[in-house]
This record gives C-alpha cells, structure tokens and sequence, in this order.
C-alpha cells in the first residue's frame, strides 16, 4: 500500500461494549515527507500524530495510545494516513486493543 494526499486506512478493529487501552505502533518511509495519522472513531479523530522523514533518513518510527470507552453497540476504530509525497508508505503497522476492567485517570 502507498500513501498520498487522501487520507488512507492503514488499520481498524471493531471492539465491542467495553473499556479499551489502544495502541498504535509502525514505520513510515518516504523520503523528505510530512505524514499525518489520524486514529479515528465514528468520524471524529481521538488522536493524531504528524511525523517527518528528510533525504538523508527517509524513515520514522511512530506509535500513539488511546483509552476508550466504547458504548454498547460497539465502534471502529481506524488509523487513517496521508502523505505530501505520493508513493510513501506504511509498515509494520499495528493497531492493538487491550481490553481492560476499569480505567482510572490522574489528574
């Protein structure tokens, strides 16, 4: 799979009802470009990441965590990528849903 301008799934999951930790973990290769990657749920991002390679290291490694709560009836979530420079690419991409009892947040 390449990337572009328009934003690509890379990845998703449907989880059902239920508190999630999600963890996203990959590379991306392409020469002097301007990634963004947006992980996303019923259209709305929840978290974004935006990564850079130049010529003289045209990779990057890039990971993001999100916790959720995911509603009865379930939901998707997908990680969404795009590009500055076409034929860049994803690999290694992966996208983990660990489910958990409770979540407990500090201030």
């Amino acid at each position: 799979m390449t990337l572009g301008l328009t934003p690509f799934t890379v990845v998703s999951v449907t989880l059902p009802a239920g508190s999630y930790v999600l963890a996203v973990d990959g590379l991306l290769v392409g020469s002097g470009a301007s990634f963004t990657c947006d992980l996303k749920t019923g259209g709305s991002s929840v978290e974004t990441r935006f990564v850079y390679t130049s010529p003289t290291a045209p990779h990057n490694d890039f990971s993001m965590l999100h916790v959720a709560t995911v509603a009865a009836g379930g939901a998707t979530y997908a990680l969404k990528c795009s590009s500055t420079v076409a034929g860049t690419a994803p690999f290694g991409v992966t996208l983990t849903a660990t489910r958990v009892g409770t979540l407990h947040a500090a201030p």
